[in-house]
C-alpha cells in the first residue's frame, strides 16, 4: 500500500509533463502574447476628440505619425489604473515623447473632465 503513495505522485507528475509538452507544441510560434513594440500600426481609424464631444475629424493611427515612434495608450475616465498610470504619461510628455490617447468606451464629455482634471498629457485623443 505504501509503495502507491510513491507511484502515484510520479505518475500525476509525468502526466502534467506530457499534457504541458503537448500544448507547447500546439501552441502557434507566430502568435506574440506581447504589444505590438516594433510592428506597424494597424489600420484604424477614429474620430478625434474636440473640445468635450467628438469632433468631425477623423485620424488614421497608421499615417498620424509616420516616421516616428509613437506611444498609444488607451484609457477612460472610469478606469482607476488609468488615473494610477497618468502621472507617468504626464513625464513621458515632459520628455518629448509623443503619446496618442484613445477614450476606450467612454462618453467624450467624460475624457475631457479626466483630461481637465489630471492634465492632458496626449498629442491627440481619439475617441
Amino acid at each position: 500500500m505504501s509503495r502507491w503513495f510513491a507511484v502515484v505522485p510520479l505518475v500525476v507528475l509525468v502526466a502534467l509533463a506530457a499534457l504541458f509538452i503537448g500544448w507547447s507544441l500546439k501552441r502557434d510560434p507566430s502568435v506574440k502574447p506581447d504589444a505590438l513594440v516594433g510592428q506597424a500600426v494597424p489600420e484604424t481609424v477614429l474620430p478625434m476628440l474636440t473640445g468635450a464631444q467628438a469632433g468631425p475629424g477623423h485620424v488614421d493611427l497608421k499615417t498620424a505619425g509616420v516616421g516616428k515612434p509613437m506611444l498609444i495608450n488607451v484609457f477612460a475616465s472610469w478606469c482607476a489604473p488609468c488615473r494610477i498610470e497618468h502621472p507617468k504619461l504626464m513625464a513621458l510628455k515632459d520628455r518629448g515623447v509623443a503619446v496618442v490617447g484613445v477614450a476606450w468606451k467612454d462618453d467624450p464629455a467624460a475624457t475631457r473632465a479626466f483630461l481637465d482634471e489630471l492634465g492632458d498629457p496626449y498629442a491627440m485623443v481619439l475617441v
